[in-house]
């Protein structure tokens, strides 16, 4: 005896909807995701420039300060308030700005800041190459 059963799914047109609905919104999701990845890396690189501009005031008052003393200060305090108001904390990274004299003369020098508490990458800027630098 040969039974045969016509075995159909009565709502083939319902699945075609819900698969067709799920792939448009994991899309929208992808969309959402990239904007917001993207607003991240737009937002890092504008706080980059930020603290590039607040540390090009800095070292136009380094330069002043080595103008008038032919050495550079120990320290950044010492640029207030004769060459600047305050010294403005970065805008990028640890928000710490890091300065070091690299000679003992005091005739170099290199302002840094950290991206994280391994404090790397680094954004710095030497007197010797007087350009800035991120190293990554």
């Amino acid at each position: 005896m040969d039974i045969k059963k016509d075995v159909t799914f009565p709502h083939k047109g319902f699945v075609i909807v819900v698969i067709i609905a799920i792939c448009v919104l994991i899309a929208l999701l992808s969309l959402v995701a990239g904007y917001f990845a993207y607003r991240v890396m737009c937002n890092r690189a504008s706080r980059m420039e930020s603290t590039k501009a607040i540390g090009n005031k800095i070292i136009g008052a380094l330069e002043a300060y080595h103008a008038d003393n032919n050495e550079y200060p120990v320290s950044l305090d010492e640029l207030v308030p004769r060459y600047l108001d305050k010294v403005e904390r970065p805008t990028w990274g640890l928000r710490v700005w890091e300065y070091s004299l690299m000679h003992l003369n005091r005739q170099e020098y290199e302002l840094a800041v950290g991206a994280n508490r391994d404090y790397y990458p680094v954004l710095f800027y030497t007197s010797k190459g007087r350009r800035w630098y991120y190293d990554t």
